[in-house]
């Protein structure tokens, strides 16, 4: 049975562009891309083994300073849909 979709709260921007995804007590950054992205969240495109649930920092450079909190929401093989925390 196919769940219905929600009305999205924000527009989706589409992006083509490089990120890094940082987990807590990781000192690694791992490379993804960013397919598009609202106020709300983003749908990300990675080779990382992350689970619905998992918090992690969202970042422009591998080692930045200033880094946006997430949560993933949903996975579909390579994508990864995640809210911004605020």
């Amino acid at each position: 049975m196919a769940v219905p979709k929600r009305p999205r709260s924000s527009v989706r921007k589409m992006r083509r562009h490089e990120a890094w995804i940082t987990f807590d007590g990781d000192i690694r950054s791992y490379e993804c891309q960013v397919a598009d992205i609202s106020a709300d969240g983003a749908k990300l495109v990675s080779d990382v083994d992350v689970l619905i649930g998992t918090p992690f920092k969202l970042s422009i450079s591998p080692h930045a300073m200033v880094a946006k909190p997430c949560e993933v929401v949903w996975r579909r093989g390579r994508q990864i849909g995640v809210r911004f925390i605020k």
